[in-house]
């Protein structure tokens, strides 16, 4: 089984999977993809749900990280799409809203975690580590 808190096991293994990152703000989207980086080497970049529904309907993911509130169709809309194709794959929301909504809309869709922005790259790697683990554990 895979330890979470074995960071070197968790990047090893996380380097093998693909991931769909979906953010439209251009400068946090940058600044994440470069963390991303650290743990992914197939990274997707969405920069709005329907870009990101888009690149979900035309190819395999094991992870989805992605925002809340973004033009044209924000995250839980993209979510709930994303729901009636695979309701399995892992999702991780990263929103600059703490708010108690937002939070309960993304949990009625079944997501493994929720971070608020801005977040610490601990917390950021917890998720991650979470979620890895989770993956190669089923």
């Amino acid at each position: 089984m895979l330890d979470p808190t074995n960071l070197q096991d968790i990047v090893k293994y996380s380097h093998k999977l693909k991931l769909l990152y979906v953010e439209d703000n251009i400068e946090i989207r940058n600044s994440t993809a470069r963390m991303l980086e650290n743990f992914f080497d197939d990274i997707t970049i969405g920069v709005n749900g329907k870009d990101g529904l888009e690149k979900f309907s035309s190819k395999k993911f094991d992870l989805i990280l992605s925002d809340i509130n973004m033009p044209v169709m924000n995250g839980l809309d993209m979510i709930k799409n994303i729901r009636a194709i695979d309701e399995n794959i892992p999702i991780i929301i990263i929103s600059a809203h703490n708010e108690t909504n937002f939070k309960n809309n993304a949990l009625n869709y079944n997501i493994d975690y929720y971070m608020i922005k801005p977040t610490s790259f601990n917390n950021f790697t917890k998720a991650i580590s979470e979620v890895v683990v989770k993956i190669y554990n089923k």
